[in-house]
């Protein structure tokens, strides 16, 4: 439809009417994908990005607020320090990361599912 010239009324209805065979096929395939028992519209998988988005934030806001630098005193008194994060953080990054994870490969899933 992107191509279609519209310069004038008449090239509109024959770029319309030339391009009536894709529009079909794009309504039966919708008609399809509703008609499926497990249905994966792009509104779902939209949400699905969309959650996946806001747990890469709340990793990122974990991570700003629980790491730190601990300083250690080496045995020939120079100074060394180290990342460090409370274990509570890293085990909900653990968890949140895995979820995210599930989420990005239902998102591949769900484009091969549509496009197939």
């Amino acid at each position: 439809m992107q191509g279609v010239e519209r310069e004038t009324p008449q090239h509109k209805i024959n770029g319309l009417y030339a391009a009536t065979p894709d529009l079909i096929d794009e309504m039966e395939h919708v008609e399809k994908l509703s008609r499926q028992t497990i249905q994966v519209t792009p509104q779902r998988l939209q949400k699905i990005r969309d959650f996946s988005n806001i747990i890469a934030i709340f990793v990122c806001l974990i991570m700003l607020r629980g790491y730190s630098y601990k300083y250690y005193e080496n045995e020939d008194t120079s100074f060394d320090f180290s990342p460090y994060i409370n274990p509570i953080y890293d085990q909900i990054i653990s968890y949140l990361s895995y979820t995210q994870l599930f989420t990005s490969l239902l998102l591949v899933f769900g484009y091969i599912y549509i496009k197939s």
